[in-house]
This record gives C-alpha cells, structure tokens and sequence, in this order.
C-alpha cells in the first residue's frame, strides 16, 4: 500500500488571529485557498516562485490578485521576492526528513547485521553441499552415468539462471526513469507544433499532480501536450462555456456595486444582500 503523505493541522485552526483576519477578508473562499497554498508548499518542497501565482490562479480557478493578498497582507507567508514559503511547512519538511534519515540508518544497522548472519548461514550450507557432494562421489564411481546427468542438468541451470539475470539487466538499461520538461522544451514544442496553449499553465498544472497520470507515473509529456491542446480546442468549440476567472469575477463585483447602488436610492428599504454570500 502506497504511503500517504500528511502534514500537522489543527482543529482549532480557523480560531488563530491571522485566519480571522483572511476570513473577514476574503471570506471562506480566502480559507481555502490558504490551504491550498500549504498543500502546494509541501508537494513543491518547502518553496514556490513567486512567477507562478498566475499559473497557481489558472489551476484553482481563483483571481490572482486574491492570491497576491493572502501572500502579502496577512503575515501567513514568507517571502524575498523570489520564492514565497511558510517557516512551519519548512520546519515540518525538516523533521520529516530527519525522521526518514534516521529510519533509513536503523534499517541499514539492521540490514548489515542480516548480512553477516546470512553469510555464516551460507558458509555452513556450503560444507554441508560439499560434505553430501562428497559421500554421494563416494557412492558412486566416478564414470558413473548418473552423475555425469546430474553435473549437466547443473549446468544447464546455471546457464539458465544466467540467460535470466542478463535478460533482466537489458531491461532495466532499456528502461528509461522520467525527467519533467523544462518550459523552454514545452515553449519550443509548441511553437514546432503550432499549438496555442499556455506552457506556464501546462506546467504548472502537472506540477500540481506530481506528474501523475491516473496511478502512473507519466512517460511522455508530449502526449500529455497534445491532450491539453484538444482540451483546449473543446473549450473554445463549446459556446456556453462561459468567461475567464478575472472576467467572472469583475462581473460578480460589479453586479454587487448596481445591487447595492440601487437600494440605496430607496432609503426607507433596508438593502438585502444575503444572496451574496
């Protein structure tokens, strides 16, 4: 079964004063993206460009400049004009990789140990071959048939068990392990292919999966391109797809500022705006 990785939550995590602050902000919507951020910081390792808050906006459908401010305003997160990070995710990261270390030393301590046991193990199994190989000589003369068929059918195992182990090797050096693309790969492979995507959000998108396709890990990121571009292409043939984030999002407000401007004008009518939240 494949190791979940989990990170320290609090269950009175909302009650802290800085949480307070986003959520009269930016209400439950600004909660959520602040765990997202954290999610992203432990799968990215700690640290993420402050470049990609565009591509992190594209992915969880949000206006970037509501990421900027969770960023910047609250004194949630870190930052030196580079990279944006927690020091609690960091120091979380710390100490899980001291643990894993420390775990990785006992079970080497314990594996040598293993060793030398086994040799002694194979040592003593030796004289015991050797004895048994002896009194079976013994036994039988030396020109005997019966043991010239077993010395070949030795033979022929051995030269199997070989044949398997050199099989085996090729395939592992055939084997080839993934290397994510760099965006001037994905640039340059778009640009030969006439595609109109986004590399930064192609990336960025992929980044935010591990590069995993279902349960495997993916094998050709350029397959994966061509998938992204048709996506792309079935969202423009489709005509109620509807607008961007940023679009939707300034329609929203300012559909709330015409709500609001129009009960104003009628004084004596108290303004309703429970549908809004």
């Amino acid at each position: 079964m494949k190791k979940r990785l989990t990170f320290p939550h609090e269950y009175n995590a909302r009650n802290n004063p800085k949480l307070q602050n986003v959520l009269s902000a930016l209400g439950l919507e600004g909660i959520g993206l602040y765990w997202c951020l954290i999610e992203q910081l432990y799968e990215q390792g700690g640290k993420i460009p402050i470049s990609q808050y565009k591509c992190i906006s594209f992915v969880l459908h949000l206006n970037y400049k509501c990421i900027e401010r969770i960023i910047n305003d609250f004194g949630l997160f870190e930052t030196d004009g580079q990279y944006f990070w927690s020091n609690r995710v960091l120091e979380t990261i710390n100490q899980q990789v001291s643990i894993s270390e420390k775990r990785k030393s006992a079970i080497s301590k314990r594996w040598q140990k293993g060793t030398t046991d086994t040799n002694v193990i194979q040592l003593n199994n030796t004289c015991i071959e050797e004895k048994e190989n002896k009194q079976e000589k013994e036994k039988f003369p030396p020109n005997n048939p019966l043991i010239k068929e077993k010395e070949i059918n030795k033979e022929k195992e051995l030269s199997q068990e070989k044949n398997l182990k050199q099989v085996l090797s090729e395939k592992e050096k055939k084997s080839t392990v993934f290397k994510p693309p760099t965006l001037e790969q994905v640039k340059a492979r778009i640009a030969e292919k006439g595609y109109t995507v986004n590399a930064e959000q192609f990336i960025a998108f992929y980044q935010s999966k591990g590069w995993m396709i279902g349960k495997n890990k993916m094998k050709d990121w350029k397959a994966a391109l061509v998938t992204w571009q048709k996506r792309e292409n079935d969202k423009r043939q489709t005509t109620h797809y509807g607008t961007s984030a940023d679009i939707e999002y300034e329609r929203r407000q300012a559909e709330f500022r015409d709500y609001i401007t129009q009960k104003l004008a009628t004084p004596e009518v108290e303004p309703d705006i429970s549908e809004f939240y």
